[in-house]
């Protein structure tokens, strides 16, 4: 009995572990442009759950996932402790021969990104070594390399927080609407 109660344990140790496996996809090129808005995020295939890097909402559901072939595509939902039950954007995501990946995300309106994606973690990234061209210090261009990632991350994150600011100025609306019905 008391074996059978100590595997029963490990078990459902093993289990509780196990639920949550992510994997981690970062950012090795954003499709036409020069240094990608986006550099790691992980994804719980089992558990349809997607983590993006410096999300305050962790662990967004994916909902109406459909896989076909070497292609998945879901839609992300917010997090529900969020308090919003609403989409944030449609993805599709495709394994290249080679044990690369690619993912288009649509956020339904202006902003579309094609991400090419790889399991492993750059070593260094390809903005240390500044360019061939000999003007200005290593220092400069890495600095204004950096910023100009961060300005484009920037315009990522605000049109989420625009849309967010939308979502729950529409809810405060109807439930301004509802109150005044009763």
């Amino acid at each position: 009995m008391k074996r059978f109660l100590a595997l029963a344990v490990l078990f459902l140790a093993t289990a509780i572990c196990a639920s949550a496996q992510y994997t981690k996809y970062y950012t090795v090129e954003q499709v036409g442009q020069e240094y990608p808005s986006l550099y790691m995020f992980q994804v719980d295939w089992n558990n349809k759950l997607f983590f993006l890097e410096g999300d305050k909402h962790n662990d967004g559901p994916i909902k109406n996932y459909k896989e076909n072939g070497n292609t998945r595509t879901f839609d992300v939902w917010y997090a529900p402790s969020s308090g919003l039950n609403e989409k944030i954007y449609t993805v599709k995501f495709t394994t290249e021969e080679g044990g690369s990946y690619t993912m288009e995300l649509d956020m339904g309106g202006e902003y579309k990104a094609v991400y090419k994606l790889s399991t492993t973690e750059p070593v260094s990234n390809r903005y240390d070594s500044g360019s061939a061209s000999g003007s200005g210090s290593v220092n400069e261009k890495i600095s204004e390399k950096a910023q100009a990632v961060k300005d484009a991350f920037g315009k990522g994150i605000d049109a989420i927080k625009k849309k967010t600011q939308e979502k729950k100025a529409e809810k405060a609306e109807k439930k301004a609407e509802e109150g005044k019905a009763k």
